[in-house]
């Protein structure tokens, strides 16, 4: 898959679900070669409906993975879904495996069938709950330099500036565009998702996509 541009950002779908032991990841088509995707719909609350307003009013094809974790002995442990490994629930080292190479390769293939041909544009909504990130939305992009990334960062803080329920987060961009949302944005899935969204809008007229 050759992956153009990858937003990273921290549902309920319609297409039938491709099942894995622990897990399920399903999927709407949407625009040829814009794709969103919660590969832990569960884990990180809130995400899958954050997605699926993106997806609502862009456009985008969707995928959205959820359940994947499990238990062993005392711990809870999830499938990376989005890469080939496992971890522990609440930290730990993460470790391949063979089922976490399976269902990672039923992702990736998902996200190519929604695609529809050549990926020009993924989107990954993601969450954490670090005390350190609860004030601020942190991205992260490949594929796009610092000029660009800068005119990102500003498009995302007027798409909260524009939006009535925002809560005013710090906007942090480094070099790549992964996007993680504390768990005091993902509470209003919807208003974090209709943000999202007119960020994505304009992003798309700054990578000459529109």
């Amino acid at each position: 898959m050759k992956w153009i541009h990858r937003l990273a950002l921290a549902c309920l779908l319609w297409a039938a679900p491709a099942h894995a032991q622990t897990g399920d990841i399903t999927a709407k088509p949407g625009r040829p070669g814009f794709v969103v995707a919660a590969p832990h719909g569960t884990v990180d609350a809130h995400t899958a409906r954050i997605a699926e307003v993106i997806a609502e009013r862009t456009g985008f094809g969707l995928v959205v993975a959820t359940g994947f974790s499990f238990h062993r002995g005392a711990r809870s442990y999830r499938l990376g879904v989005n890469r080939p490994s496992e971890s522990a629930i609440g930290g730990g080292e993460e470790r391949t495996s063979q089922e976490a190479a399976r269902v990672y390769a039923q992702y990736r293939e998902r996200v190519e069938t929604i695609a529809g041909g050549p990926l020009v544009l993924y989107v990954e909504i993601h969450g954490n709950a670090r005390l350190e990130s609860a004030a601020q939305i942190e991205i992260a992009t490949k594929g796009i330099d610092a000029a660009l990334a800068t005119k990102l960062r500003a498009s995302l803080e007027a798409a909260q500036a524009a939006h009535s329920r925002s809560l005013g987060l710090k906007v942090l961009i480094e070099r790549v565009i992964h996007v993680e949302l504390p768990r005091s944005a993902r509470m209003d899935a919807d208003a974090y998702g209709e943000i999202l969204a007119s960020f994505l809008t304009q992003a798309l007229s700054l990578l000459g996509e529109s």
